[in-house]
């Protein structure tokens, strides 16, 4: 039983260290009732389904896709990585909303980010360009 047990975690530790789909795979046909079992699937299932679809949601950039990505995976590997690159889209919409210093660039930002760090002084901004626009006789 103890060289089974050996074998089980030698195995196991090949395949976690590699990250090799599959060695995971081999793994859980020679081990079908392993002391890893549940790793080895949870593990499978990291590589096989939710790093290809964070690869995909990080190539793409698209805030509502990471918003939505970190509310399906909120205790998985890749989510400091998602809400950090939330946050650096954020930051960029922001400065370009402060750049432009326009209606539609801050609208954008907060329809984007209704919440964000800079929603409130965004929509500040937003009534203090339209209220110049009045004054200025620019009514739209």
């Amino acid at each position: 039983k103890q060289i089974s047990t050996l074998k089980d975690n030698q195995s196991w530790d090949m395949a976690l260290k590699n990250e090799n789909i599959e060695l995971i795979k081999n793994y859980l046909t020679d081990f079908p009732n392993g002391i890893n079992k549940e790793s080895a699937i949870a593990k499978l299932f990291e590589l096989e389904v939710i790093r290809p679809y964070w690869n995909e949601v990080n190539r793409k950039g698209n805030p509502l896709e990471i918003k939505n990505f970190i509310k399906s995976h909120p205790n998985g590997k890749y989510f400091n990585l998602a809400k950090n690159k939330l946050e650096i889209i954020e930051t960029n919409y922001w400065e370009i909303a402060l750049e432009t210093n326009s209606i539609k660039s801050f609208k954008k930002y907060i329809e984007t980010f209704p919440n964000g760090k800079h929603s409130k002084e965004a929509n500040k901004k937003l009534i203090d360009i339209e209220v110049d626009n009045i004054f200025n006789g620019n009514h739209g």
